[in-house]
């Protein structure tokens, strides 16, 4: 389950491969496109939350990404509010989906210029172009079981 030649252990006889651009099915789209209506605007506000947290002080690498400076299992930055399906929700602004969009973007920014066009053709499709052209202004990063600032600009 772990090895990373084996995609899925349960049908580990059938290749590892992804669709073509052509032949991604309606339904994947309709669940991509929901994946992004219902969390993009959680992934915005949280990025812009955390570029005013970057802007409010020198913000040196390593600094603990917090509304209080504290490692937490939930570090936050403090109250987002987002819409989602219509409705406007106010929580609080949990990192992770942070990093976990940088994984995303790194994997955006490795395609050629090829692969990039057709990745940047399904996110306009499914309502992600926003979400995918989003790069934050510093890199965040785990260390020690918190986040903190990256010493690298980038991911």
């Amino acid at each position: 389950m772990n090895r990373r030649v084996i995609c899925d252990p349960e049908v580990y006889v059938i290749p590892h491969a992804y669709f073509e651009p052509n032949d991604i099915p309606p339904t994947l789209k309709a669940l991509i496109t929901l994946i992004f209506a219902d969390y993009g605007s959680e992934i915005l506000a949280t990025a812009d939350l955390y570029h005013q947290w970057l802007g409010g002080e020198e913000r040196r690498a390593g600094a603990i990404i917090s509304h209080d400076g504290q490692k937490g299992n939930h570090q936050t930055l403090g109250e987002i509010t987002h819409s989602q399906q219509g409705v406007e929700i106010a929580r609080a602004s949990f990192l992770d989906c942070l990093t976990h969009h940088q994984c995303i973007v790194k994997e955006i920014d490795s395609m050629n210029a090829t692969e990039q066009k057709r990745c940047q053709t399904l996110m306009v499709e499914t309502g992600g172009k926003e979400v995918t052209d989003l790069r934050l202004q510093r890199a965040m990063v785990r260390n020690n079981f918190s986040c903190v600032v990256s010493d690298h600009e980038h991911y």
